[in-house]
């Protein structure tokens, strides 16, 4: 995640929704006293490689605490920005002034999309690599939601939602709402995922239920729709696999 004071605006990064690519993007916008969370070192070399920023003042400093924070202090619990940090604890750390008068933001993605991307990161080094049905239904349920991350008593509690579908299009829009200039996403996490084809064409009756029961909230206030059509449509297909993958 990433909170600049330099421009006023926080975000919250969810899983496997190019994030990652977001992540990187931003952190060229940001100043010596922006917050930026770790990534992987297979990303962070990439962003070095770009001459970005790094990881920077995610660590608080005991004069930044407030009063609530020590009692977690005194516990072992140093409060600490990291990478998916929920809107309930982002807000927490922040404090409501900050919270209310800064941008935030996020992205979301297509549930079964997301989903399978989830499996191809989460198994690509296991030795026995275990079936979708499998792998989803052992998963952690935050592993296939981004739902908490940006909402608040289940309601979405930041400015701009940017859907994953229409990238490019809402990636436009928040470099004129920050006014950034260009944000250059790299491309990041691609690599693993070896089966490009739809979703419809993939997922089995047992691993689509698993996704729509876990993402029930998200596919609800967005309206995602399980959908074979978009399988047949080759110049959508060539457009999405031209999207920033990362986590």
């Amino acid at each position: 995640m990433i909170i600049s004071h330099k421009h006023k605006f926080i975000f919250l990064k969810t899983r496997k929704t190019a994030g990652t690519s977001l992540d990187i993007g931003l952190s060229a916008h940001c100043g010596p006293k922006d917050i930026i969370t770790t990534l992987t070192p297979e990303d962070e070399r990439l962003r070095q490689e770009l001459g970005y920023r790094g990881p920077q003042n995610f660590r608080w400093l005991l004069l930044s605490y407030r009063p609530r924070h020590f009692g977690d202090y005194f516990r072992g619990k140093r409060p600490i920005f990291r990478q998916h940090l929920t809107a309930a604890d982002t807000l927490a750390l922040v404090g409501e002034e900050i919270w209310n008068e800064y941008f935030k933001f996020t992205i979301e993605r297509e549930p079964y999309d997301k989903a399978i991307s989830r499996y191809w990161w989460g198994t690509h080094n296991l030795k026995v690599q275990p079936t979708m049905e499998e792998f989803f239904d052992s998963a952690l349920l935050n592993r296939l939601t981004n739902w908490d991350i940006y909402t608040i008593r289940d309601k979405p509690v930041v400015d701009m939602i940017i859907r994953f579908e229409n990238l490019k299009e809402d990636l436009q829009k928040l470099q004129e709402k920050l006014g950034l200039g260009e944000i250059v996403m790299p491309r990041a996490k691609g690599k693993h995922r070896k089966d490009r084809r739809h979703y419809s064409q993939v997922l089995s009756p047992t691993a689509r239920r698993r996704i729509e029961l876990v993402c029930a909230k998200e596919i609800q206030h967005f309206g995602y729709e399980w959908t074979e059509a978009e399988a047949a449509d080759e110049t959508l297909q060539s457009e999405i696999l031209k999207i920033p993958r990362a986590a």
